[in-house]
């Protein structure tokens, strides 16, 4: 009788986490090749199956449209974004700052993508969306690469302990997998969420609760290199990441963006004082120049006025 309690619990997650699925690809499906195109799709009502047939790569000057506005682009209908006919990489670039906002009761669809640089920092938030109350995102069959990861040989087990959202029943799944293959590349230690759920908070604002739901179902994170030992009483997870992004990630990081622009701030600052201090060192050999000239000038109307009394004199 406990396994078919059980069992009935992971149906109806299954069939809740299926009708997820399924209200948000219902609606017109654009096949995309290019990242101007999914910007177009993304913005278009009328679109709500996204195919990726090429791998996307989402730049900061690719997101201005969204950028310009004073709020993010809100997202009113469900959206499916999945590959045909093989894993598609949708590469985020470490673009955040909340681009993109759910409604309540909306549902993001990942299903079947690799997603890169989606996070900056630790935690399973993406970095593209904002602060989504009441509404829900769904990863399915995909995967996360992530540069950098702290390292957790028990990750399994903490998963297991956390509590699942209401109305998703079943336990919190994940395990360890090696030889995991995708793409003509194998890894070793990817963690598998076979089934998942979490209440996250935006990306601007770590907190707990009041974000959107996170459901994952056979999801996979790939590390390409493990942080041990990183995380202790001055640097936190996130901090740990962040910094080793900004030290690993080709991917130019938000950590990396704002050194390069400080940089740039601090040899503008010096090329500034170093023409101030010309402006004002070819003012003083101005006013040096006058007055050796009017020394001069007065030296010579002396010798001028000397030559005359003397040519009076005699």
């Amino acid at each position: 009788m406990h396994w078919v309690g059980r069992k009935l619990q992971h149906t109806v997650a299954a069939f809740l986490l299926s009708a997820l699925s399924l209200a948000a690809v219902l609606g017109s499906t654009v096949n995309i090749n290019n990242e101007v195109d999914f910007q177009l799709a993304l913005r278009d009502p009328s679109v709500q199956e996204v195919v990726l047939e090429q791998d996307l790569l989402l730049t900061r000057e690719q997101w201005a449209g969204f950028q310009n506005r004073t709020a993010p682009y809100l997202l009113t209908r469900n959206l499916t974004i999945t590959s045909n006919p093989q894993l598609r990489k949708f590469d985020l670039n470490y673009v955040g700052d909340g681009q993109v906002e759910l409604a309540p009761g909306i549902v993001l669809n990942i299903s079947y993508t690799v997603l890169e640089n989606a996070r900056y920092g630790a935690g399973v938030n993406l970095d593209f969306l904002a602060h989504s109350p009441g509404s829900f995102v769904v990863l399915w069959h995909s995967v996360v690469v992530r540069t950098a990861c702290v390292s957790t040989a028990d990750e399994p087990v903490a998963v297991a302990l956390q509590p699942r959202l209401p109305g998703f029943p079943g336990r919190q799944v994940a395990y360890h997998r090696d030889n995991f293959c995708m793409r003509k590349t194998c890894y070793n230690r990817v963690l598998v969420y076979k089934d998942y759920t979490q209440m996250t908070g935006s990306s601007l604002v770590d907190t707990a609760a009041g974000g959107y739901a996170v459901i994952m179902r056979n999801f996979s994170k790939v590390c390409l290199s493990f942080l041990d030992a990183c995380v202790s009483s001055t640097w936190t997870a996130d901090e740990c990441v962040r910094k080793a992004l900004d030290r690993l990630s080709t991917a130019a990081t938000p950590g990396r963006i704002q050194a390069d622009a400080d940089a740039a701030d601090a040899r503008r600052t010096a090329a500034q004082t170093a023409g101030l201090a010309a402006g004002l060192g070819g003012g003083a050999a101005a006013l040096l120049i006058a007055a050796l000239l009017l020394a001069y000038l007065r030296r010579r109307r002396q010798r001028q006025r000397q030559r005359v009394q003397l040519q009076d004199e005699g």
